[in-house]
């Protein structure tokens, strides 16, 4: 049994084990998906020393499994596995370049009364579940729409007159 499983930290991640592991009494695994240089294939990796922290709590290779060694076959072995997870986004990105479908007021550029709230405007994927941050866009975007039919009306329908 893990005391604390890092997944995707990145340097923060390794900074984090090496804290951790300055109790004795932690036991941690560190699960960080990297590129290889080479290929560019998905691989996981940890830093240098996080392979002595696990070492005695690991029995035998599960996934991919040592039957899996040359790039092929872990490349195949990923492609098995990989499935959608259901969060999709990125797909309307917001911005102001010109692959930006949306503006920073979620308008879709080139198309009159028409926004997109949802998590396909972020421009880049989450790093954690994607329900919070829709939640707030979708919360932001009902506030602008009300912001924008107020500054539409006349100044009588505004002041409650």
């Amino acid at each position: 049994m893990w005391t604390y499983i890092i997944i995707g930290g990145g340097s923060a991640g390794c900074v984090l084990v090496n804290r951790l592991s300055e109790n004795p009494a932690n036991d941690l695994l560190l699960l960080e998906a990297g590129a290889g240089q080479k290929e560019k294939l998905p691989i996981f990796t940890a830093p240098a020393g996080a392979r002595y922290l696990i070492k005695n709590h690991v029995i035998t290779e599960v996934s991919p499994g040592v039957e899996r060694q040359s790039t092929e076959e872990l490349r195949a072995w990923l492609q098995d596995i990989t499935v959608d997870t259901a969060h999709p986004s990125g797909t309307c990105k917001m911005g102001s370049d010109e692959l930006a479908v949306v503006d920073a007021r979620l308008k879709v550029r080139g198309i009159e009364n028409l926004r997109v709230a949802d998590a396909s405007i972020m421009p880049t994927i989450t790093t954690g579940n994607t329900n919070a941050p829709t939640i707030m866009i979708g919360e932001k975007a009902a506030h602008m729409i009300l912001e924008d039919k107020k500054a539409s009306m006349p100044i009588n329908q505004t002041s409650g007159k």
